[in-house]
């Protein structure tokens, strides 16, 4: 393909297509048929040697569950997250219903100082090699499949190089919201969007250090496939400036997006037309975690393009109405004369309509998870729009 030279296409005349990606030493194939699947293997092993191992089930410490005809992939890490609770001698049974306690803060004058470490340097060592041991897993878990607990992650991590008792008792609470979610991951559904939709948030700066934290989430198929909660380097005068340099911040899940869309036109150029069947992905979300009720997840169904014209942009959900009007106005605006130039780009690109920014309730704005620590009812609402667990 034009867009990627990994990813190879052939459409026969009949319609029937195959794909075919490479990885490094691996390749993964999706065939209109098994004969035709059959036909590509033998194909292959007249030049190479090949290993079939059939329908993967496992990749990079990711487990893999398909639904029926492969309508649906279910993607979940239960078990990176059994070797954190082994590492923390942890069973499920401690129920946790969110990452962080919302009225929990951490600031830096909890750290231990100099005074302190000296006098018991036995044990500071001791707690800050196992406080680094969890983070390390954590990351991972979270940098694969598990986007909520991202702003846990992301006050955690802060704290790496010298953490106190009180930082490493809210990394174990941590370690018991994932040990009871084990199994919780994120679904990418053929009925899901084909055009990506981008969710982007931020706090004015509730934090001790009182810079915004921003947050973004972007979705493909029904699934997030970049997600990210960072904190700004400067300080906002106000939540428009905040959210506007929230925008900035996702300008690289803005590329990605642009680059899946280019990727999408062209793969879907060659594909039939698909009969979308919107209750087609089975779940049940509430396997081992005791949430008081079942919230339907519609969000992203209700977000979703329908015009063609907003199919072709990128469609972005801020919460900040200001910060709508700003960018669809010329000019900086009297209030916003101090903002950089760099940030001009977003008018740009709303102007020539790569991206539009469309307000959305801030109840239904999926990326305020990663901007604050949420009470469990807000939190667990949130994530059940694009978090399952996949029905066995």
């Amino acid at each position: 393909m034009l867009t990627d030279t990994c990813l190879f296409v052939r459409r026969k005349s009949d319609g029937k297509i195959i794909l075919l990606c490479l990885y490094v030493d691996d390749i993964y194939c999706a065939t209109t048929t098994v004969e035709m699947q059959q036909e590509l293997i033998e194909s292959l092993k007249a030049y190479v040697e090949i290993k079939v191992l059939g329908v993967p089930d496992q990749l990079l410490g990711i487990t893999l569950s398909w639904g029926e005809d492969f309508s649906w992939v279910h993607l979940s890490v239960a078990k990176s997250i059994r070797k954190l609770m082994a590492l923390c001698r942890l069973d499920s049974s401690d129920v946790r219903n969110v990452p962080i306690d919302p009225t929990v803060r951490l600031k830096k004058t909890d750290c231990p100082t100099e005074e302190e470490i000296a006098a018991n340097p036995a044990t500071y060592k001791h707690r800050l090699k196992y406080y680094q041991k969890i983070m390390g897993l954590c990351i991972f878990i979270n940098n694969v499949c598990r986007p909520d607990i991202s702003f846990a992650m992301n006050v955690l991590t802060r704290h790496m190089s010298n953490p106190s008792q009180k930082h490493l008792d809210v990394a174990i609470d941590l370690a018991k919201y994932l040990a009871c979610t084990d199994e919780l991951g994120i679904v990418y559904s053929r009925s899901g969007n084909r055009r990506p939709i981008l969710y982007c948030d931020a706090d004015k700066g509730s934090q001790d250090h009182h810079k915004p934290t921003n947050g973004h989430i972007l979705f493909l198929a029904h699934g997030p496939i970049v997600w990210r909660c960072t904190n700004s380097d400067v300080y906002a005068l106000s939540t428009c400036e905040s959210e506007i340099r929230a925008v900035d911040a996702s300008q690289p899940a803005i590329e990605t997006a642009l680059q899946a869309k280019h990727i999408l036109d062209e793969v879907l150029a060659h594909l039939p037309d698909i009969d979308i069947q919107t209750d087609s992905v089975p779940i049940n979300l509430s396997n081992s975690v005791s949430f008081e009720r079942l919230y339907e997840p519609i969000l992203l169904d209700k977000h979703e393009p329908l015009t063609q014209l907003e199919k072709d942009t990128l469609l972005v959900l801020e919460d900040n109405k200001a910060t709508i009007d700003w960018a669809k106005k010329p000019g900086a605006g009297s209030k916003m004369r101090h903002l950089e130039t760099k940030l001009l780009w977003i008018k740009r690109a709303v102007a020539d309509k790569v991206i539009k920014l469309q307000h959305v309730p801030t109840k239904e704005q999926i990326a305020d998870i990663f901007t604050k620590a949420l009470a469990p009812a807000v939190f667990i609402y949130l994530i059940s729009q694009f978090m399952y667990y996949v029905q066995h």
